[in-house]
């Protein structure tokens, strides 16, 4: 996700990227200057970073991939066992410095232990653009195709499953569009884009409608602060729909990872009151120490639920990862009966 990845995940990677670099830590990372591989899989954008390479070789791939199986258990209902499986992955293409092509995808689908009934939560393509210009390189890029929406952070470091008791729609986008991107290269990114949809049914409309959305985001590193980022976002459709946001980020020296998020969602007619949803999240990643870290996050819905999980990961394998987390659920939740629920699972890694 170079230039079309969250600013969360954008800052993690330029936080480490533009650390100084040392023969050892080039050698650690297993990327070879002189010599730099054509297919790469694995964490590979630090890899196809031209500003790490002394010979650029193109046309270069970059292949990721993860897929992973969760069981959910609530506690105070047998009904609320379910197994989820996913898979998620990503392709990009680099043609030259300033051209690439990348995309990405998922696959989710649960099934509860106790009904045998199954269900497809997701079968989409995040994204799928062709970037002109590149983020290590150029101050002005473009981005064409099915961006993601630049809008606020929308990250969540905890597991699949205990996500289906969260929250969605704040930061969904539409399917295609284009965003503009400028960047000082030091301390302030804006991101700009407009999008549009094919016709659908709309269940407030009662119709199949369109509709056309402008989205920007603006991205300022705290220079009193070493390792933060500030994040505001304004998105605003043709439905009538409005969304504003704004984000902390902080990665700490050791790599632990740390971000607020607030999020207010609404629509407003002439004919209609404000119809108002509102997100407060708080979120942490922890870095890895020995072979394990932490997870957790902490999100407030105004009116409608509060939810607090943690979680943690370990390290089975070389490419194999367990996970384990417990969360406490309290609010409006249709067809949701417990409070607290476990959960546990396992990942492999590409």
């Amino acid at each position: 996700m170079t230039t079309n990845l969250s600013p969360l995940l954008v800052f993690v990677l330029f936080f480490n990227l533009f650390a100084p670099a040392t023969a050892e830590s080039a050698e650690a990372e297993g990327t070879n200057p002189a010599s730099p591989s054509k297919v790469l899989t694995g964490d590979c954008l630090a890899a196809q970073d031209p500003l790490k390479m002394e010979a650029p070789s193109f046309p270069s791939v970059c292949v990721r991939g993860a897929a992973f199986g969760e069981i959910l258990t609530g506690m105070n209902s047998a009904a609320e066992n379910f197994w989820l499986f996913g898979a998620r992955g990503y392709a990009g293409v680099h043609l030259a410095n300033w051209l690439s092509l990348h995309g990405s995808g998922e696959g989710l689908r649960a099934e509860n232990s106790k009904t045998g009934r199954t269900e497809v939560l997701s079968r989409e393509t995040d994204y799928v653009t062709a970037n002109i210009g590149n983020v290590a390189l150029h101050r002005w890029r473009l981005a064409l195709g099915k961006p993601l929406l630049p809008f606020g952070v929308g990250d969540s470091p905890v597991m699949d499953s205990l996500q289906l008791l969260g929250v969605s729609g704040f930061w969904e986008g539409l399917e295609g569009g284009a965003v503009v991107t400028f960047d000082n290269m030091r301390d302030v990114q804006v991101e700009a884009g407009g999008f549009s949809t094919t016709p659908r049914n709309n269940d407030r409309y009662k119709k199949r409608i369109g509709n056309d959305a402008a989205s920007a985001r603006m991205s300022y590193d705290l220079p009193a602060l070493d390792g933060s980022r500030l994040v505001f976002s304004f998105y605003g459709d043709r439905l009538e729909e409005r969304r504003v946001g704004f984000a902390f980020i902080n990665v700490s020296v050791k790599g632990d990872v740390t971000h607020f998020e607030f999020v207010r969602r609404y629509y407003f007619s002439k004919d209609n009151p404000a119809d108002l949803e509102q997100l407060l999240r708080l979120a942490y990643l922890g870095a890895q120490r020995g072979t394990s870290r932490w997870a957790a996050q902490y999100d407030d819905v105004r009116r409608r639920h509060r939810l607090g999980v943690l979680g943690q990961d370990f390290v089975l394998g070389e490419q194999l990862f367990g996970r384990l987390g417990l969360a406490y659920r309290k609010g409006e939740a249709i067809g949701v009966e417990s409070r607290w629920f476990v959960t546990g699972g396992v990942k492999w890694v590409l």
